[in-house]
C-alpha cells in the first residue's frame, strides 16, 4: 500500500509541475494589454474552455458565456475557466475566498437610489461601478 501511496504523490506532483510550467507558457502567449484586463484574459480563454468541455460558447455581456442544455457541464466549464484565469494571475484557489461585507441601511438606500438612477438595471449599474473603479 505505501508504494501505491508513494507513486500517485509523485504522480501528483509531477502534474502539479506540469501544470504550472504550461501556465507559465500560456501567460507568456498573451501579451501585456490582455494581461492588464481580467475581463480580457477570461475572453481569451473561454473558447479552449468550451473547446476542451465540447460545448459552445457566445458573445453575452462583458466575457460571454458557454452554450449547452447540460447546466452541470456549464457550470464545470464556468469553474474551470475561473481556475485558469486565476492560475494565470498566479492566485491560488484558497486565497479567493469572498469577503463577507456587512451593509447598512444608509448604504442600501444609496444603492436603492443608485438603481433607480440606472433604470432598475442592476447590471448598469455594476458597469458604471466598475468604469469609476478604474
Amino acid at each position: 500500500m505505501s508504494k501505491q501511496i508513494n507513486t500517485a504523490v509523485v504522480s501528483i506532483l509531477a502534474a502539479a509541475t506540469q501544470f504550472g510550467q504550461r501556465v507559465e507558457s500560456l501567460r507568456a502567449m498573451l501579451d501585456a494589454a490582455t494581461l492588464a484586463d481580467r475581463d480580457a484574459v477570461t475572453v481569451a480563454l473561454r473558447p479552449g474552455v468550451a473547446q476542451f468541455y465540447k460545448i459552445g460558447h457566445a458573445e453575452h455581456g462583458a466575457t460571454g458565456k458557454f452554450v449547452t442544455d447540460d447546466e452541470t457541464l456549464a457550470a464545470t466549464a464556468r469553474q474551470s475557466l475561473s481556475r485558469l484565469v486565476r492560475a494565470v494571475y498566479g492566485v491560488p484557489h484558497r486565497e479567493t475566498t469572498p469577503v463577507v461585507v456587512k451593509v447598512g441601511k444608509n448604504e442600501r438606500a444609496a444603492y436603492a437610489a443608485f438603481l433607480a438612477a440606472c433604470g432598475g438595471d442592476a447590471a448598469r449599474v455594476a458597469a458604471v461601478v466598475k468604469a469609476l473603479k478604474a
